[in-house]
């Protein structure tokens, strides 16, 4: 039988027993121990995500596929929600607090707001369109103006 038919898990145990390289034994031991340590660490239902993988590699690969593609769709929800909260009935503190909540969220998944685009999301909120007006130039200085 060529290695090519053997489950790959198998093949690693043969090569373990039957290995003269002490590096490759050491390395075979370290990696079922992180595998099993993996599996100690999940839940039921994630147990389903790493089964049949021979590796803490593949296994850890599997786990990224899976949870990166959930963290993805988790950015977009959050962009969403902050282009669309509302200031209502809340206070101007609230509304704000809503907004950098989002905004740290969003920075804690990999995918921070810039300072200007949250300047523009908190300034889209129709109730301060009318407190804030643009900078005007008179003369050679800009001056923003409190009206």
């Amino acid at each position: 039988m060529g290695p090519s038919q053997f489950h790959l898990g198998k093949l690693l145990v043969q090569m373990a027993k039957h290995c003269q390289n002490p590096a490759f034994t050491e390395w075979f031991d370290r990696d079922q121990a992180l595998l099993s340590w993996i599996n100690a660490m999940l839940s039921y239902s994630a147990l389903s995500y790493i089964f049949g993988k021979d590796t803490a590699k593949d296994a850890w690969d599997s786990l990224e596929q899976r949870y990166d593609s959930l963290s993805r769709s988790h950015i977009i929800e959050l962009k969403k929600r902050l282009q669309h909260v509302k200031k209502g009935a809340s206070s101007m503190q609230e509304y704000l607090h809503q907004l950098k909540v989002i905004a740290d969220q969003l920075a804690t998944c990999g995918a921070p707001v810039s300072e200007e685009d949250l300047i523009l999301y908190t300034l889209a909120c129709p109730l301060c369109i009318g407190h804030f007006k643009p900078p005007f130039v008179l003369g050679h200085a800009n001056i923003l103006s409190p009206w």
